[in-house]
């Protein structure tokens, strides 16, 4: 919201809205000061009311006709409307009028953002730099812009530029982490949030960020001390007891997360408790305490029952339990609350329980994750097992040939296939399908999606040669 609001307490603000649109309701002329359009026009921006804000400013220019600002909240309400074009003829008239005026920069940058066009909104950024006052959001936009382009290095230097001005921008911090991260530059990111710290001792997100980007480098203990300067800053803040759970939780260190997730519920850091005990559920069931991560998921369902993880988690136990209709139940609860981004992997999920109990329509439910998220691979490679393991080889061998078609660069999709294909006794199509796979697979870390499928076979010496090359290649790899 625009900083004009913070000039207004909230009473005020509703108080000249009601007088706005008491108006509005009989009909009335109005005038309002240049300060208090813009409070009104960003509050009926803010509430998606561009008619009203566009009546506003039509009274608001005709009122004060040399008012900048005015002209400025013009351009906006076009950006608004979906009129961009409309926006930048107008910031161009405005930039000749005052060329000193760092917000008509700032405005065309934004436009250019919202644009994607990442090189013109830089190139207006640059501009205000000279003009404004505010200079450490100038460097932060254009970092965000270089950061749109995946140009990290010049990102990193920006973010610097700004937090050098404002040392208390914690999203500057994080952002800085993420890139450095991203340029694969952890050393010299490790460097910089030691030298920052130095200078800023009890910065706390500074200490996450530089315990985050410990981690990313692998040196797990310097990352728990880092979150642990964070805990000692301010222990009643639960982010930094997050971090370091999270820390525990990707090295696999299961039971020390817990110890973590515990420490939040026991000093009751928060209001909402029902994601420590997700996560506390999720570890123990990494730990295969499938019964003590029940209780635990359980109770944070309890608490918050519209979390699809936890249902599926629970469902998850359910099923290792072989509490079947439990399991079936709970999956399919956390598929009805669950998101596009995580919908697939929740139906994978309860096609896999159906397959493994022989219970009907799992063909069905992978048939339906491959049409409608094709991305899934997994899904593909577990359509492919159950056709084969119904004696439906040809059609495992079909879906697979679809599979690596649709996405050529997914080498698993081959290995498979060969697999399939030598099982089927088609020699010759395994071997051509094979050699593909391999020249495909740089990392050389895939061919157990074959060999895996293929080991109860007598192979004859043309695959015994390459796979053997395939060993050399990787022991090679292994001694560079």
């Amino acid at each position: 919201m625009d900083e004009n609001f913070d000039d207004f307490n909230e009473s005020e603000i509703n108080d000249l809205v009601d007088k706005f649109e008491e108006k509005i309701k009989s009909r009335q002329s109005f005038f309002f000061d240049v300060e208090e359009y813009e409070i009104l026009i960003d509050y009926y921006i803010e509430n998606d009311n561009v008619e009203k804000a566009d009546i506003l400013l039509k009274n608001a220019v005709a009122q004060h006709p040399d008012s900048v600002t005015l002209l400025l909240k013009k351009a906006q309400v076009y950006v608004y409307s979906d009129k961009p074009d409309l926006a930048l003829d107008l910031l161009n008239k405005l930039e000749k009028m005052e060329p000193e005026n760092s917000d008509v920069f700032f405005a065309k940058g934004a436009i250019y953002s919202q644009l994607q066009r990442s090189e013109k909104a830089i190139e207006e950024y640059q501009k205000a730099i000279s003009k404004s006052e505010a200079l450490d959001e100038v460097y932060m936009n254009i970092a965000f812009e270089y950061e749109h382009l995946n140009n990290y290095i010049k990102s990193i230097e920006y973010f610097r530029k700004a937090i050098e001005i404002n040392s208390e921008n914690d999203m500057v911090l994080y952002e800085l982490s993420f890139c450095y991260e991203q340029a694969a530059l952890l050393n010299d990111g490790i460097s910089f949030f030691i030298e920052f710290l130095d200078n800023n001792p009890y910065n706390r997100t500074a200490w996450s960020v530089l315990g985050s980007t410990y981690n990313a480098d692998k040196q797990v203990e310097k990352a728990i001390e880092c979150f642990d300067y964070a805990i000692a800053i301010d222990d009643k803040d639960s982010a930094a007891y997050y971090q370091k759970a999270t820390v525990y939780y990707s090295n696999q260190q299961y039971a020390k997360a817990i110890e973590i997730y515990q420490e939040i519920l026991d000093l009751k850091l928060e209001y909402f408790m029902a994601t420590p005990y997700f996560f506390i559920g999720e570890c123990y069931e990494k730990m295969e305490e499938y019964e003590t991560a029940l209780g635990y998921y359980t109770e944070s369902i309890k608490i918050d029952d519209n979390n699809p993880d936890a249902w599926v988690g629970r469902g998850i136990c359910h099923f290792e339990l072989k509490m079947i209709i439990e399991a079936l139940l709970d999956v399919k609860k956390g598929i009805s609350l669950s998101d596009p981004d995580s919908v697939s992997d929740y139906k994978l999920i309860m096609a896999e329980m159906l397959y493994k109990e022989n219970l009907e329509g799992d063909l069905e439910l992978y048939k339906e994750i491959v049409e409608e998220h094709p991305d899934n691979s997994d899904a593909w490679l577990d359509y492919s097992d159950a056709l084969r393991d119904r004696d439906c080889l040809s059609e495992a061998i079909g879906i697979l040939v679809v599979a690596a078609k649709t996405y050529p660069d997914k080498v698993e999709f081959y290995y498979r296939l060969a697999a399939l294909l030598l099982l089927n006794g088609e020699t010759n199509n395994a071997f051509q399908v094979l050699t593909t796979a391999i020249s495909k697979d740089e990392l050389k870390k895939n061919m157990q999606e074959f060999y895996g499928y293929i080991n109860e076979l007598e192979l004859d010496e043309r695959f015994l040669d390459i796979i053997e090359q395939f060993k050399r290649d990787i022991d090679n790899q292994k001694s560079e």
